[in-house]
């Protein structure tokens, strides 16, 4: 809550809405365990900033997270208007107050109701200084998952985007709202303490396997929940109340044996539903069209072979024995149809799980693997990387030695001394 001096003639309603939020809140034996911290803040340096001795000054008279509705209230009266408008050690403090709480209350959802009557600075005049406008405090606030709503008071120049700039959006809307008469501060307060209770209670979800599926539960692949056989369901208990901290439950599914070769996305359920009970313990339910369809994209990989011609040296050679760059080197053998590893008489091969493949070298009939080449090769297909070509190095082989041995004779078979013949390569 703005306590800055020009909150001077605002300030008793300000602090009447104030409690009139808290006991809200906390009211009606606070059946959810909600609990407030209250900020009320103006400036201490006329530097602004949120150092801890600024913070200190500016938020004078806070009181952390309590469940006591009494007490937040006494500190609400105790406050009065005095000084500038920093937004920064504002954030700053509930940054601390946030940092403070248990291991308990940390999944649970955090809320900032930040209320001012002008804009940033010890005049109004830092809308752009981060010293004053609370920009990076919001954003840390922002990013931990805190929800900010802003209400501006009366409030008219830069002041009403210096709130947007700081407060949360929901579909690209922020959440900012401005009120002209006073007496309405109070009813916009109310508003938002009915949209922070929690999302509701006793909360279960029901998924209900698609055909293209079996639900599988071997070894370390045990789904969350129970199954029911009867109509295919696995229904899973959401452990405590439904909070802004993500959990994540298994479902084990395999898809049925004669659909695995086909390259195509299936459905994993034909419904699903999540059962609950809202704030005002009325029972409630969303459909599918609500959560969401999830599936799997069935795929596989392939790994295609090649064979590249080199010299002795392993130096990329045409064919007719001359050293070329990579760029153009030589492949050798069927290049079409490819050549494919195959693992059990098929070339589609599983990627999940990024399976590596040991790929065999068979070069083409007339040549040889090249004697620096490792044979087999490690391919590793992924998702991302599920169609490989591995390529083998081979070179034409040295032809084996010939040996001759003649005797050159006249015609009466006498030999000749000194006789010779030459071999020629054709």
């Amino acid at each position: 809550m703005d306590t800055s001096g020009s909150m001077n003639t605002r300030i008793g309603t300000a602090q009447s809405a104030s409690k009139q939020f808290i006991n809200t809140l906390l009211g009606n034996q606070n059946e959810y365990g909600n609990r407030v911290a209250f900020i009320p803040f103006s400036h201490g340096s006329m530097a602004g900033g949120n150092d801890s001795l600024e913070v200190a000054s500016a938020t004078a008279g806070s009181h952390n997270f309590t469940d006591n509705a009494t007490t937040l209230n006494s500190y609400v009266d105790s406050t009065f208007a005095l000084g500038g408008t920093n937004y920064s050690a504002a954030l700053q403090k509930a940054i601390s107050f946030r940092d403070s709480r248990s291991s308990s209350e940390q999944s649970r959802p955090l809320y900032v109701v930040f209320m001012s009557d002008g804009a940033p600075g010890s005049n109004g005049q830092a809308i752009s200084d981060p010293n004053w406008n609370g920009s990076a405090q919001a954003t840390a606030l922002k990013n931990a998952g805190a929800i900010i709503y802003t209400l501006g008071i009366q409030v008219s120049g830069t002041a009403p985007q210096a709130l947007t700039n700081i407060s949360s959006s929901v579909n690209g809307q922020p959440l900012y709202n401005s009120v002209t008469n006073l007496n309405d501060i109070s009813k916009v307060l109310q508003e938002i303490a009915g949209k922070i209770h929690l999302a509701g209670t006793n909360a279960s979800f029901t998924d209900y396997i698609s055909d293209n599926y079996e639900f599988y539960s071997a070894g370390s692949y045990i789904s969350d929940g129970t199954y029911n056989s009867t109509n295919r369901s696995v229904n899973i208990p959401i452990v405590g109340d439904i909070t802004q901290e993500t959990k994540q439950y298994k479902i084990y599914v395999q898809l049925k044996d004669d659909l695995w070769l086909t390259d195509q996305t299936y459905d994993t359920n034909i419904d699903i539903h999540l059962d609950y009970d809202d704030v005002n313990k009325v029972s409630q339910q969303l459909q599918k069209d609500e959560i969401g369809n999830p599936s799997l994209s069935v795929t596989y990989g392939t790994i295609g072979i090649k064979y590249v011609l080199v010299d002795k040296d392993g130096n990329y050679i045409n064919q007719n024995g001359e050293v070329v760059d990579y760029q153009n080197r030589v492949f050798v053998g069927s290049q079409d149809p490819m050549l494919y590893h195959m693992v059990n008489g098929t070339n589609h091969l599983e990627v999940y799980g990024d399976p590596v493949y040991q790929v065999p070298a068979d070069p083409p009939e007339n040549y040889a693997l090249y004697s620096g080449e490792n044979d087999p090769k490690a391919v590793t297909l992924t998702n991302d990387q599920k169609n490989q070509i591995v390529e083998f190095k081979v070179m034409i082989p040295e032809p084996d030695p010939i040996d001759f041995i003649f005797t050159k004779v006249d015609e009466e078979g006498r030999d000749l001394v000194g006789a010779s013949f030459t071999l020629e390569k054709l």
